[in-house]
C-alpha cells in the first residue's frame, strides 16, 4: 500500500511556522518559509515585511527589494517608509533616502523624526545644503512629540552650523 499525501498549505499557515521558526532563533528556516508563502502567494505584504526586516541586518539590497514590494502594497506604513529611506542611505543612495524623506515630511509634518532624518540627508557630504539641513532641524524641534534625546541630538547638530 502506498500513500500518497498532498500538502496544499495555505500562505497564511506557512508564514504562522515562519514566524514561529523566527521568534525561535532559526531565521534560515524562517526565510525559507517566507519564500515559500511569497511562492504561494506573491502579494502575502507580511512576509515581504518580515523579509525586508530579516535582510537589514545582512543584505541591505534585498531589505530594500522586499521594502520596496511591501510598500507597493501597503503605502501607508510610514515606519516602513522611514526603514526603508535609512536602507537607502545605508547603501549610498542618498538621493533616494532625500525624497523618501521629503515624502514622509509631506504625509506626517509633525513627526520630528522624519524631519531629522530629510535634514542628516541634506547635511550629507553627496548633498551638502545646510541650509535646507538646519530648516529641517528646527522645524523637527517644533513637532509636538518630539522626545528629550531627539531634541539633544538636533541640538548637537545645528550647533555644527552656527
Amino acid at each position: 500500500m502506498v500513500t500518497i499525501r498532498l500538502e496544499n498549505s495555505s500562505p497564511t499557515e506557512v508564514y504562522d511556522k515562519a514566524v514561529a521558526e523566527l521568534n525561535s532563533g532559526n531565521s534560515a528556516e524562517a526565510e525559507r518559509l517566507f519564500l515559500e508563502v511569497l511562492k504561494i502567494d506573491p502579494s502575502y505584504a507580511g512576509a515581504m515585511l518580515k523579509l525586508a526586516k530579516l535582510y537589514s541586518s545582512t543584505d541591505k539590497e534585498k531589505s530594500a527589494e522586499y521594502f520596496e514590494k511591501f510598500l507597493e502594497i501597503q503605502p501607508k506604513d510610514y515606519e516602513a517608509w522611514n526603514t526603508l529611506g535609512w536602507t537607502y542611505a545605508t547603501l549610498g543612495n542618498v538621493r533616494k533616502a532625500l525624497e523618501i524623506f521629503k515624502f514622509l515630511t509631506t504625509e506626517k509634518p509633525d513627526v520630528a523624526a522624519y524631519w531629522i532624518g530629510l535634514g542628516d540627508m541634506y547635511a550629507h557630504y553627496q548633498i551638502q545644503d545646510y541650509t535646507s539641513a538646519k530648516e529641517c532641524y528646527n522645524r523637527a524641534l517644533s513637532c509636538p512629540n518630539i522626545s528629550e534625546s531627539q531634541k539633544n541630538s538636533v541640538y548637537e547638530k545645528l550647533k555644527k552650523y552656527q
